[in-house]
């Protein structure tokens, strides 16, 4: 029997912030053999996916608030995103070949590998314990549209 399995959006999110891991990885792997264009264009390319991420997880940290958290807890959670846009403005007045550069690149992959990763997973978790299934339903769907429409 053939069935259609549920897309889970939680999930894919999760799988969006491994790819962009992922992407870094190359990225650092193969930087000293990069020249500046190559380097540019894989940065931009990472830059834009990061931003994707932080979009969607501004919609998580609405609902979060919609649930009652406590602010410091939304807080804890957000301070990842906020160590991420504050790297990307540092990284753009930097240039693509100093040392300090290469170096945040290998930071950002560090925040997303483990917070940002990890406070996906919490997010989904708490909106899950908190929302009932028709709100699980619509948020679910608001997230699926956004990252069907950004593309």
């Amino acid at each position: 029997m053939n069935s259609i399995t549920k897309f889970d959006v939680f999930e894919f999110l999760e799988m969006e912030i491994k790819q962009v891991v992922s992407a870094l990885d190359t990225v650092l792997a193969s930087y000293a053999q990069m020249d500046n264009d190559q380097r540019s264009d894989s940065v931009k390319r990472i830059f834009d996916a990061v931003e994707r991420c932080l979009a969607t997880d501004a919609t998580l940290f609405e609902e979060a608030e919609k649930r009652g958290l406590s602010a410091g807890y939304v807080a804890s959670l957000h301070s990842s995103n906020d160590r991420l846009k504050n790297l990307i403005n540092s990284m753009i007045l930097e240039h693509l070949d100093d040392g300090s550069f290469f170096k945040h690149l290998a930071e950002m992959r560090e925040i997303l590998a483990t917070e940002t990763l990890k406070n996906a997973r919490r997010f989904h978790q708490v909106i899950a314990d908190r929302a009932s299934e028709e709100d699980m339903k619509k948020i679910e769907s608001t997230l699926a549209k956004r990252i069907v429409l950004r593309d």
